[in-house]
């Protein structure tokens, strides 16, 4: 009887008892949540490179010399030409008939980190002369490993929580018997893209910073009823 009755005032103050075994699971339910913003620390650079056969040193070859040489690490390069193979070439004369050279045309990309701010990669290319269709797009590579470190943070919350159900209802609250987290995986889409529910794009704190990306994770948990 004495149980009876802590077990009635459990289920005032959260406790769910579910008579079908294809429902949640009986016992104390609790949900936590947690949520933590995460620095750009990769930004992927494209611009369109026009160059001279023959002239030496490329735009692009000078372009990764340069971030290099300003301590920012390159973690992929390449190029394509803006042509189907053969690549697209343009012959240029001069005023008294000669030909100048043939002009390659192409698409540079760089991945590259070590960066504190934009402004820095942004002045590295303005100084190596890239002006044509520059596109930077930001990247939070951490973006998996915090939301891993947010799923165990959220359980932690979520137990706690039912725990604190169970103390106020004077009942004993045993181990975890469900959990649920909400997952979503995916890499941060920078935008317009659309973003999973669980992370967004938030603006940076300071000007020439990067966007932030919150992320935020739920989770939800029944704990056993211990008996008297």
């Amino acid at each position: 009887m004495r149980h009876a009755l802590r077990l009635a005032l459990a289920l005032a103050g959260g406790l769910v008892l579910s008579a079908s075994a294809s429902q949640a699971a009986d016992g104390i339910k609790g949900a936590g949540r947690a949520s933590r913003e995460v620095p750009a620390d990769v930004l992927t650079v494209t611009f369109n490179v026009t160059e001279r056969a023959g002239e030496g040193a490329d735009q692009r070859t000078m372009v990764a010399r340069a971030l290099e040489e300003k301590g920012l690490k390159i973690l992929e390069s390449s190029a394509r030409f803006l042509a189907a193979p053969p690549p697209s070439y343009s012959a240029q004369w001069s005023s008294g008939g000669a030909r100048e050279g043939l002009q390659i045309r192409s698409i540079a990309a760089f991945r590259i980190t070590g960066f504190k701010q934009m402004d820095e990669v942004l002045d590295i290319l303005a100084r190596q002369g890239v002006r044509q269709l520059l596109t930077l797009t930001a990247d939070h590579s951490r973006a998996d490993a915090v939301r891993e470190e947010l799923r165990k943070e959220a359980v932690e919350n979520a137990i706690a929580s039912a725990r604190r159900v169970a103390s106020e209802a004077g009942v004993k609250a045993g181990g975890v018997v469900d959990v649920t987290v909400p997952y979503i995986s995916g890499v941060a889409m920078p935008q317009p893209y659309a973003m999973p529910i669980d992370q967004a794009l938030i603006d940076p704190p300071r000007p020439g910073e990067l966007p932030r990306l919150r992320l935020v994770v739920t989770a939800n948990v029944v704990l056993a009823v211990k008996a008297d």
